[in-house]
Order: structure tokens, then sequence, then C-alpha cells
């Protein structure tokens, strides 16, 4: 149910977006990996509800923020530093994602910054006795990935998938049981 979404993969009621992959709720977005509920994000990664910002990895409820990771709740940062709204805007300004050599400068910047930064590497949400990368909602589901609302499942990737072994499925996946005679 997306509209106007281009070159985009695994993205559900987006709007307005450009390069977007498994997001979902995004509108007026720019590429954005695994983002959440976001409005006018750009180069960004596992942000949830944010706003007017760019550069972010594993980022809640921010907004006005700029090249920060592991934020939560919080508005005019750079770079994980609390700004003032005057200054925030003062020093965005000075910055202008529309050049490409401006562009270039400040991916290579953010690249810099998040080498020595704690980042998340499994995403479990609301997992119990599970492992695995990319993971909501499921239930004794060991070395699984993408997998939301799963239960008893190993290597498995795919939606509301149940008692599966090395497989991929999608809303109500189960597994074959054969039996031998």
């Amino acid at each position: 149910e997306s509209e106007h979404v281009f070159y985009s993969a695994f993205t559900f009621n987006c709007r307005d977006s450009v390069e977007l992959f498994s997001c979902g709720e995004c509108e007026l977005c720019f590429q954005c990996l695994h983002c959440k509920g976001c409005y006018n994000v750009k180069f960004s990664s596992f942000a949830e509800r944010c706003y007017d910002s760019a550069f972010l990895d594993n980022c809640e409820d921010c907004s006005y923020c700029y090249q920060c990771v592991n934020l939560k709740h919080k508005q005019y940062c750079i770079q994980n530093v609390q700004h003032t709204k005057e200054e925030y805007e003062r020093r965005m300004a000075e910055i202008d994602l529309g050049s490409t050599k401006i562009l270039a400068r400040e991916k290579s910047i953010w690249e810099t910054y998040l080498r020595d930064k704690p980042l998340r590497g499994e995403h479990l949400t609301q997992c119990e006795d599970s492992d695995g990368v990319l993971m909501a909602n499921c239930h004794q589901c060991h070395y699984c990935y993408y997998l939301s609302d799963g239960d008893n499942n190993f290597n498995t990737t795919g939606n509301a998938v149940q008692d599966s072994c090395d497989a991929g499925g999608w809303f109500g996946s189960t597994a074959l049981t054969a039996t031998l005679g």
C-alpha cells in the first residue's frame, strides 16, 4: 500500500520516498534501511518515529538530529551532542546535502564517526528464547533472520512462520511432516 515510492524493496505503507529497504510507514524519506514511522529522514538505518533528520543509526523518537547513533527521545543533536534550536539551525544551514561534493564529505564524516560507536548487531524486538538478526515477536527461534511473528524455528526467514527449519515463508507457513512407512 505504498504510493510514489521508487527504487525500493520491502516497503509497506510508505509515501513519496526513494531508495528504501525494509521500511514501513515512512514519508519523504531517502536512502533508508529498516526504518519505521519516519518523516523526512535521509541516509538512516534502524530509525523509528524520527523526523526531519539525517544520518541516523538505531535512533527512536528523535527530531532534528544529524549524524546520531543510539539516541532516544532527543532533538537538536549533532553527533550525539545536544544543541539549542538556534545553534542547530545555524550549523545545519552550513550543510547543503544537495551538493554532491558536500554530501560526499558528510558521508565520509559519518562513516568515520560510526567506526568507534557501539552498534546493535541482532535487532531483536519482543523476542523470547531466540537469537538471530532482525527479528520481531518471535518465540524459540534460533539462527533466524528477517523473521517476524515466528514460533519454534531454526535457520528460517519470513513472517508468521512456525515449526520450520532451513525455510523461508510468509503468513502462516508451517513445516510439512512426512511419514515414512
